[in-house]
């Protein structure tokens, strides 16, 4: 049996020779625990501070896949020994379910505040259908927003689309909000509110959603260079957090991170 460990920063590092090694399947428990020790080797020391994926190989069969909830290295008769232990991939959702609370009568509102605002993301509600019921719903970080929406020419644009700016960014959300569910044509706009470059926004509006130079997260209307260095760091971004997700690594601490 070999034991190889996944780093959070994508490395792959194979254990030395197992000398004992523990699975506890499903049964009365959430989830498969582990644990293995093996002899400890000082360049062990960074892959173990990094250590978020387990898996167990056998025969070149992937026996057991799981993640890594803690380590220990101690002294005994034989030396310096290194033990892990984890839980299968089913840990994922124990780790990132939310707290167990009991509502009465709680709204949707409500629900998602108590849930994101410890994280620092903040929850609205910009509309309801009244047919389906179905919402749509804005997170985001208030500071980065507020800070964008004071930006002059974001101002400047945002008035000149018939916003009212004196109230600032709470008072830009509830006109937005109400564009939403009153006006017939969607309000092109909201793609300041979502960080898209001011001069893009504005060139869709302009043009009609054509002759844009490139479409990648949005359509791209100034340098398609620039946007395109852009769109790789989205890419990039996106592809590390499911990277995370797979080593083990909770939803929660990342947006903590």
């Amino acid at each position: 049996m070999k034991g190889m460990l996944y780093t959070a920063d994508h490395h792959v590092y194979e254990l030395p020779p197992l000398l004992e090694w523990n699975v506890r399947h499903t049964g009365t428990v959430p989830c498969d625990s582990w644990s293995v020790t093996a002899v400890y080797r000082p360049e062990m020391a960074p892959v173990l501070k990094m250590a978020a994926g387990f898996a167990a190989v056998e025969d070149g069969q992937t026996q057991l896949r799981g993640i890594v909830d803690e380590y220990s290295v101690e002294l005994d008769q034989n030396g310096l020994m290194v033990t892990l232990a984890g839980r299968g991939y089913a840990a994922r959702l124990l780790d990132n379910e939310s707290r167990p609370v009991t509502y009465e009568r709680v709204t949707l509102r409500e629900l998602l505040r108590r849930h994101a605002e410890p994280y620092g993301i903040t929850v609205r509600v910009l509309k309801v259908c009244p047919k389906t019921g179905a919402s749509l719903i804005y997170l985001y970080r208030k500071t980065e927003l507020l800070r964008l929406l004071a930006e002059p020419a974001v101002l400047n644009f945002l008035k000149g689309s018939g916003y009212e700016t004196e109230g600032g960014g709470d008072q830009l959300l509830r006109q937005l909000s109400r564009r939403l569910c009153l006006e017939e044509e969607f309000p092109h706009e909201i793609g300041v509110f979502l960080g898209y470059p001011l001069e893009d926004v504005e060139g869709f509006i302009r043009h009609r959603g054509r002759n844009f130079s490139l479409c990648g997260y949005w359509k791209v209307y100034g340098d398609p260079e620039e946007a395109q260095i852009k769109f790789e760091r989205y890419r990039c971004c996106t592809v590390h957090c499911m990277e995370q997700l797979r080593s083990g690594v909770s939803i929660l601490r990342m947006i903590a991170a």
